[in-house]
């Protein structure tokens, strides 16, 4: 509940300078976080308590660094992490690694979910992590539980993509 409540700390920060107009409150904004910078911030503000300094790895790396995938959304645990796999609709952008495209952060009730997911937008909490994106298709979902982090552990698998 901790990391869970640091990342809705950042709610209203928005996604990235680059999408705002100058002298707007977001393009003046001393941060921006993205989906995966969510999740990095928030874990580093809280690296005493996990016992390790997360790495700057994008979504996919954050991907392999938790082992255990849950079987649906019913094991996921308050502050558990959804990870979305897809195929961007723009073929010259590569690939990530298992296709992961973005992640969010299971509030704890329903399809809830906080995120940052829209480049024009800000970290905000979702009905759904479930949505239509303009980037990538074909999206399949993934759950995946902290657990190991907050055991302290957090090493990057060396999985095939």
């Amino acid at each position: 509940m901790k990391f869970l409540e640091q990342a809705k700390s950042y709610i209203g920060v928005p996604y990235a300078k680059k999408y705002h107009k100058s002298g707007t409150p977001e393009f003046e904004s001393r941060l921006f976080l993205d989906c995966c910078g969510l999740i990095r911030k928030a874990v580093r503000d809280l690296t005493e308590e996990f016992g390790f300094y997360i790495g700057s790895g994008n979504q996919a790396y954050q991907y392999d660094t938790l082992p255990t995938t849950l079987p649906s959304e019913e094991h996921l645990e308050p502050g558990d992490l959804i990870f979305i796999s897809g195929a961007y609709f723009d073929t010259q952008r590569p690939r990530q690694p298992h296709d992961i495209v973005h992640v969010e952060i299971w509030m704890g009730e329903g399809e809830r979910s906080l995120g940052a997911r829209w480049t024009t937008g800000k970290v905000q909490v979702f009905d759904s992590y479930r949505f239509v994106s303009k980037a990538y298709g074909s999206m399949e979902y993934h759950f995946k539980s902290i657990g190991t982090w907050l055991q302290g552990i957090c090493i990057r698998l060396q999985v095939p993509h």
